[in-house]
């Protein structure tokens, strides 16, 4: 059996590397503090969750990976930015609706890749700016081959 949390975690981030926003790179990360705090829009692979629908034939696990936009400013941000950098999410985690872009370790397969939510959450830093985030969560079945 494979740590499917780590592998959809690497999966999404591999594949998410190369996003831009306005002309600069969009950082990917998996815990906040690991990057420069004076980045205004970051991507964080968030929550995630793995249920495991195995039998005594087969390793499969029902995975939830949560990809957290955040676009921070001092003098106000619009939901533009938040939704450029998810419109190139979805084209790269989901081209069409039978594939997906995601990265995959061997002896791994990423099937029924579906986005389930899509929320945005706004709010002010008193005076030092507004925060907007877009919360996209995606569901991936992890077959073990």
């Amino acid at each position: 059996m494979v740590d499917v949390n780590k592998a959809v975690r690497y999966g999404f981030g591999e594949a998410l590397i190369g996003l831009t926003f306005e002309g600069s790179p969009v950082p990917v990360v998996d815990d906040a503090v690991l990057f420069n705090q004076n980045t205004t829009m970051y991507v964080l692979l968030s929550s995630q969750t793995a249920v495991e629908d195995s039998n005594f034939a087969k390793f499969d696990h029902v995975c939830t990976m949560q990809l957290d936009i955040v676009h921070k400013a001092v003098h106000g941000v619009t939901k533009d930015g938040v939704d450029d950098v998810a419109q190139q999410i979805f084209d790269i985690i989901q081209p069409t609706p039978t594939t997906n872009g995601l990265s995959v370790q061997p002896g791994l397969q990423f099937l029924n890749v579906e986005k389930l939510t899509d929320n945005y959450f706004s709010f002010t830093l008193n005076d030092l700016g507004t925060v907007i985030r877009r919360i996209i969560t995606y569901q991936v079945l992890v077959h073990e081959n």
